[in-house]
Formats: structure tokens, sequence, C-alpha cells
């Protein structure tokens, strides 16, 4: 039980630090790209879009997982991966430093 716990520790430690890292390189990105004058306004699209979603998406994983928690995370699994995909067939994403 105690290897358990250990063990999934470990792995959220990992997944919060690799996803600190990429939001780090991410809005970095973003910033690099952006006209000065509109830095205001795609940021806060971003920001809408990272944080702002936040209460819709819960309720909406909660329904989605009342249904079927099989479900829930196929359908958000397939939704990672059409993303991983679409961002894979764009040239600059892949170039991202």
């Amino acid at each position: 039980m105690l290897a358990t716990q250990l063990a999934m520790g470990a792995v959220l430690v990992l997944v919060g630090l690799i996803g600190g890292y990429n939001n780090v390189v991410l809005i970095s990105w973003f910033q690099q790209r952006v006209e000065h004058e509109f830095m205001g306004r795609v940021m806060s699209v971003l920001m809408f879009g990272w944080v702002g979603l936040m209460p819709v998406s819960d309720p909406l994983a909660g329904a989605l997982a009342q249904w079927s928690i099989s479900g829930m995370f196929l359908i958000c699994g397939l939704t990672a991966v059409a993303i991983v995909i679409v961002c894979a067939i764009g040239p600059d994403l892949r170039r991202v430093e």
C-alpha cells in the first residue's frame, strides 16, 4: 500500500514538473511570435482557454464519468491524440524551442 502511494506520488511530481516546464515553453513560444501590440489580446485568449474553461470542463468530465469512466478516459484520450496529430502536422510546432 505504501509503495503504491509513493509510486503515485512520484508520478504526480513528474507530471507536475513536466507540465510546468511545458507551460513555460509554450507561453514563451507564443510571446516570441506575437507582435507587441497584440500581446495582451493573445495572452487573454490563451489564459481563457487554460484557466477560464476549467469551470466548464470539470462538470463536463463529471457528467462523462457518471455515464462511463472508461468512456470519459477514451474520449479525453482520443481528443488529446487528435490535438497532438494536428500539432505534429504543423511545421511551426515541431520546431518549438
